[in-house]
């Protein structure tokens, strides 16, 4: 077979596995097995949490500016993700 004829192969069957996986994903949701969609904000004991530290240790770091805190109304401070993620980042 030339190489021609195996890429065009190569393509209908990645794009016949990939609607297979949308399909799936679809059943799924509409069976409400849906993976959770992570919160965009995070409570300092979440963000802790998601650090496997402590959460004296978030405060700190919100303390010292190394990680961002934002002010909900009604609900108080809150760490966004992407900040979460940010910092993690520049731990590196």
């Amino acid at each position: 077979m030339p190489a021609d004829s195996r890429l065009v192969a190569a393509l209908i069957a990645l794009d016949a596995a990939r609607e297979a996986m949308a399909a799936a994903l679809d059943d799924d949701r509409a069976d409400g097995n849906a993976p959770p969609t992570p919160a965009l904000v995070l409570k300092f004991d979440e963000a802790a949490r998601e650090l496997s530290a402590s959460r004296t240790a978030v405060f700190e770091a919100v303390k010292r500016g190394e990680l961002r805190a934002v002010e909900i109304p009604g609900a108080g401070r809150r760490i966004r993700r992407c900040d979460l993620e940010a910092y993690v980042e520049g731990l590196r």
